[in-house]
């Protein structure tokens, strides 16, 4: 990551920008600052409004390369899970609560498309952790 992090966003997307900001400043110590289009950041979260047949409304395109991180989404949503899939790709000192020793904080570079495969979400119920008697 550079020594001072810009994240460039879009209307829409301020929270998540900001939750992100919270997330990487505390434990790698970097000063982050956020901004809007069309000024360009390490980071940019771009939210299209036009529908992406292939992502739908929660999914993402992630693309990490030498020139930065961009992001694009059609709604907040797919953003945040964005930021839980960033997350994964940083070490796991990412999790401090504060800045600990000097580190190299590196992403690899990557192309992800992530979206839900489908429209509802799961449930998985334990019976055996209920304890429910055999029915005959």
């Amino acid at each position: 990551m550079p020594a001072n992090l810009v994240i460039s966003i879009n209307k829409g997307s301020e929270s998540v920008a900001e939750f992100l900001k919270e997330v990487i400043a505390a434990p790698t110590g970097i000063p982050v600052k956020v901004v809007t289009f069309p000024a360009k950041g390490s980071i940019q979260f771009q939210i299209n409004r036009v529908g992406d047949q292939v992502i739908g409304m929660e999914g993402y395109r992630l693309d990490v390369s030498a020139s930065g991180v961009i992001i694009r989404a059609i709604d907040p949503a797919g953003l945040f899970y964005h930021m839980q899939t960033l997350m994964q790709l940083l070490p796991k000192e990412i999790e401090r609560r504060k800045a600990g020793p000097a580190q190299k904080w590196t992403i690899p570079y990557v192309n992800i498309t992530d979206y839900p495969r489908f429209g509802w979400g799961e449930l998985m119920l334990d019976v055996a952790r209920h304890f429910l008697p055999l029915t005959r």
